[in-house]
Formats: structure tokens, C-alpha cells, sequence
């Protein structure tokens, strides 16, 4: 037999109220771009710069992923892409325990001495670095870190102030002077392939924003085991909940 709404109010409010685990609500603030990697290369910022991608899709942190050993993926030039001294760059990789190291994603025109930047590991040593070319030249390098051979971790990058830093699954790794604007190489954005220098591992939930993000901001992108990353608590947070708690409504007769 159906329950009163009296009865439900317990349920009710959970619905609309979450759990103690969510995790705070991503930032969407300066975002101009999001691949989440949703069966395919879509931009959800508000950007809206779709790309392709021609490989396969595996399971990924949320949702499916992008299997760069079959294909990088392309995303067309935009002038959102025009960052100078203030950004963030962020996205969960997976080696697969393919030993892969290489660019995980950047701009570049061409090699040599052509204006690029790309965020990579092991092209130089033992950490996770940031190249940039034209009109400078420099290799920006995190702390000396193994690169982790298998699961899921997340590596984001920021710039402020003159000065960069690296986080890995939300704690620093390392950073230092960022003393020139990044390059803004008249080339596509290509996630797993610069200069030919391949990385072969999984890629997801790519975010690309025109600020620098604090640590507690960070920290909400990279949610604790099962919990998934919510892109704000309107509508999109709301929905989430509801359909997380449906099955609990429905068993209690609400």
C-alpha cells in the first residue's frame, strides 16, 4: 500500500538533500572546454568546440574513456584556447600498464623550434612537465614521480601569478616560475599525440580552464572511489540525485 506524503517526508528529503559523500560540485568558472568522453568527442563547456576521435571507447572514471593507443583525438583550433599567464589543465589518465609515458595533450605547429605547448611525462626525465616554445623556450617539470603503470589518477596543472604548479589525484607535486604567457600555436588541440610523441594510455574528463583553480577546487575533481563528479548543484547535480534515490523512494511506497 501506498504511503503518505507525511510518511515519505524522511525520503523526500533526502532526495533533495544528497549524502554526506557527494562530492563538492566541479568548478565551472573559466571552463572553455570538457570532453568527458561520452561516446564521443563532444565539448560540454560552454565553448562548445566539438572534436573526433576515430578509436575505441572503454569504461572510464565516469562513463567511457578515450583509448588513445587506437587514435588521439582532434579538437579544432579556437581562440578560447588563448590562455596567457592563467589556467588549468586537468584530466584523469590510465596507463594500462602499457608503459607509455608521452603527451597527454597540447598544441603544436610543428617541430623544432614551431610554437607549441604540451603537458607530457618522461620526455626529459622521471616527472610530468610542461614544454612551451615560441617566443620561449622551456621545459616546466613537476617533482620526480613514477608514473603510476595501472588505475585511474588524475594530473592537473596550473598557472598563476608567475608561477606553475602540478597536482596529482589532488596533492602538489612540484612547480616553480612561469615567467611568459603560454604559446598560442595556430594548431589544433590534440589529446595523446605531439611531434609524433604518442601516449597510449586511457584519457578522461579533459577540462581546460582560463584560470588557475586553488587546491579546494582541485580537490573537487578528483571525488573519493564511486563517487561521481558533478559539473554544478542546478539542475544537472538535482537530476543526479534524484535518480540515485529513486530506487530507495520506490522501495519505501513513496
Amino acid at each position: 500500500m501506498k504511503r503518505s506524503t507525511l510518511a515519505c517526508l524522511p525520503v523526500l528529503a533526502v532526495l533533495l538533500a544528497g549524502t554526506g559523500n557527494i562530492q563538492a560540485a566541479a568548478p565551472t568558472d573559466g571552463l572553455v572546454g570538457y570532453w568527458a568522453a561520452s561516446g564521443n568527442a563532444n565539448d560540454g563547456s560552454s565553448v562548445g568546440n566539438d572534436g573526433t576521435f576515430a578509436g575505441t571507447y572503454v569504461p572510464g572514471v565516469t562513463g567511457n574513456a578515450f583509448d588513445l593507443q587506437t587514435s588521439p583525438v582532434v579538437i579544432p583550433d579556437n581562440a578560447a584556447y588563448d590562455l596567457g599567464s592563467a589556467f588549468t589543465l586537468s584530466f584523469w589518465f590510465n596507463d594500462a600498464g602499457r608503459g607509455s609515458g608521452g603527451v597527454f595533450l597540447g598544441q603544436d605547429e610543428g617541430s623544432g623550434q614551431f610554437p607549441k605547448w604540451f603537458v607530457d611525462y618522461g620526455y626529459t626525465g622521471n616527472h610530468f612537465e610542461l614544454h612551451v616554445n615560441g617566443p620561449w623556450f622551456a621545459f616546466l617539470a613537476s617533482d620526480p614521480v613514477t608514473l603510476p603503470d595501472s588505475g585511474w589518477n588524475h594530473l592537473a596543472l596550473t598557472a598563476s601569478g608567475g608561477l606553475y604548479a602540478f597536482y596529482l589525484n589532488g596533492s602538489p607535486i612540484g612547480g616553480g616560475a612561469f615567467a611568459n604567457p603560454l604559446p598560442n600555436p595556430a594548431a589544433s588541440l590534440e589529446f595523446g599525440n605531439n611531434e609524433g610523441i604518442r601516449y597510449q594510455g586511457l584519457l578522461d574528463d579533459v577540462r581546460v580552464y582560463d584560470r588557475a583553480l586553488s587546491g579546494s577546487q582541485i580537490a573537487a575533481l578528483v571525488p573519493e572511489p564511486g563517487t561521481p563528479i558533478l559539473m554544478g548543484f542546478g539542475a544537472t547535480g538535482l537530476a543526479f540525485l534524484l535518480r540515485a534515490r529513486r530506487k530507495r523512494a520506490a522501495a519505501e511506497g513513496c
